[in-house]
């Protein structure tokens, strides 16, 4: 019975294990190689979807690339068949293009509105003789297109071709003009862009109107409306107008609201300087400058000192006859506040400033002022290496000082190395010829004419040609005495 008992154990046992050893076991290398395959599938599939995103991306370039081929031999075709009068061939390569600016291309392909616009400009060109083409294409782009924006462009350009050659009568035409402001959802922007386009087509019967519609758009929207008032001015200024005499009035008016940014007012202040300046009104000028100055801050103070300055200096030609001096000294008085604005160690920009002094102080004979300037200017260390016009014209000015006194030697020393200078590296910033002549007199005036000779060639070379004729007698008569036992 014992045995039996021990038989039976022993066989549960080894079923038991036979059992166990048939089940699958979840080991972790089977767990790794699943996550193996995994990310091996993922890998796959990404790489198929790279490799056919890829071949996508490559078609659609070849296709771009074929798109665009295809435009430009249309545009060709519409460009030789445009100058060559043929507008019916020109108007069927314009469809052309039109149909393949749909999808995408490389240059010179445009897209759909681009291409419109395009062609109609060139059709327009034409004038009456394409006006059968111009029209045809405004009224398809106006049809196919759905950008508010757009839409109105075309319209109101459609009404004013209309207009312009009394294609229909004239209340047609404007009336598909007014259509343009009515389109729905026109940005605001667009509307007073609109106005500006009418009142420029013909500013003698719309300028009032459409400026002052396009100020209602604006409403209180300060940089709007000085974006209008810039245009109202610009038209102004067309002298067949005859409105010259309400420009200033404007910008005074302009001036005078506070409403607007400090910004905007000194644009617009310096703008009436600029224009005040260019019509001889310079006591007007100096006025608005020396009353804005005090109200600025240093770095518009020292823009407005600068722009004093300029016109102190265009007033004292302003009778083209000598400079006058109480105008240059001005100048000089108003260069010299700028230098109390700039900050000390903007060495250059002090530099540069002094270099003006000393110019004007040159032209008007000032020439203890010249030298004490460039003296100044040239006592900076970092200007020998950074700023060689700078300096080449600070020693320029001190040449032509001693010239001016009569030291001819010292002329001589300063004006000669820059001569050599410029020869070998050429530099805007001093006269050649006013450098050429004063050596040249010099030399003559120490008697030195061998050296005054070798360069009456290139002075020649630099006077103008109604001065060639008594240049040429003078240089001959220096190459004479310049001759041996002369």
């Amino acid at each position: 019975m014992r045995y039996k008992i021990i038989l039976i154990s022993v066989f549960c046992t080894l079923t038991a294990i036979a059992i166990n050893a048939a089940e699958p076991k979840s080991t972790e290398p089977d767990a790794k190689k699943a996550a193996a395959e995994t990310k091996a599938k993922a890998a796959a599939d990404k790489a198929k979807a790279d490799a056919e995103a890829k071949a996508a991306k490559a078609n659609a370039e070849a296709k771009a690339v074929s798109v665009g081929e295809a435009y430009a031999a249309e545009l060709a075709k519409f460009n030789t068949s445009l100058k060559d009068n043929k507008l019916d061939e020109a108007s069927a390569s314009a469809k052309e293009m039109i149909k393949l600016s749909a999808e995408p291309g490389k240059a010179p392909w445009q897209p759909t509105m681009r291409t419109y616009f395009n062609v109609i400009k060139q059709f327009e060109g034409k004038k009456l003789f394409g006006s059968k083409y111009t029209l045809a294409l405004y009224e398809d782009a106006i049809k196919n297109t759905t950008a508010a924006n757009e839409k109105a462009d075309l319209t109101l350009q459609y009404g004013l071709f209309l207009y312009k050659y009394a294609l229909v009568d004239d209340k047609k035409a404007k009336d598909i003009i007014e259509s343009a402001f009515s389109i729905p959802d026109i940005s605001k922007e667009k509307q007073i862009q609109l106005c500006q386009r009418v009142a420029e087509a013909d500013p003698s019967e719309n300028l009032d109107a459409y400026s002052e519609r396009a100020l209602s758009y604006a409403k209180d929207d300060p940089v709007m409306r000085i974006g209008i008032y810039s245009w109202i001015i610009r038209a102004y200024k067309d002298k067949n107008l005859d409105r010259e005499d309400e420009i200033v009035p404007l910008y005074e008016k302009i001036l005078a609201d506070k409403s607007y940014s400090d910004e905007l007012l000194l644009k617009m202040g310096r703008e009436m300087v600029e224009y005040l300046n260019k019509t001889k009104q310079f006591d007007k000028s100096r006025a608005y400058l020396n009353k804005t100055l005090p109200t600025l801050q240093a770095r518009e103070k020292l823009s407005f000192l600068w722009l004093l300055a300029d016109t102190h200096k265009k007033a004292a030609v302003r009778f083209y006859s000598e400079p006058d001096k109480k105008d240059l000294q001005l100048a000089i008085d108003a260069y010299r506040e700028s230098i109390k604005e700039i900050p000390q160690d903007k060495v250059f920009d002090i530099a540069n400033v002094r270099l003006q002094i000393a110019e004007t102080a040159y032209t008007m004979d000032d020439y203890p002022t010249v030298i004490a300037e460039a003296t100044q200017i040239l006592a900076i260390p970092e200007l020998q290496q950074k700023q060689l016009g700078t300096k080449l014209r600070a020693e320029y000015f001190l040449g032509q000082a001693a010239y001016a006194e009569e030291d001819y030697a010292k002329a001589i020393e300063i004006l000669e190395p820059i001569w050599k200078e410029t020869q070998s590296k050429p530099q805007n910033s001093v006269p050649r010829r006013d450098l050429i002549e004063t050596l040249v007199r010099s030399y003559c005036a120490v008697r030195d004419f061998e050296k005054a000779t070798g360069l009456s060639d290139e002075l020649l070379k630099s006077v103008k040609n109604h001065e060639q004729a008594r240049y040429k007698i003078y240089i001959e008569g220096l190459k004479q005495r310049g001759k041996p036992n002369q």
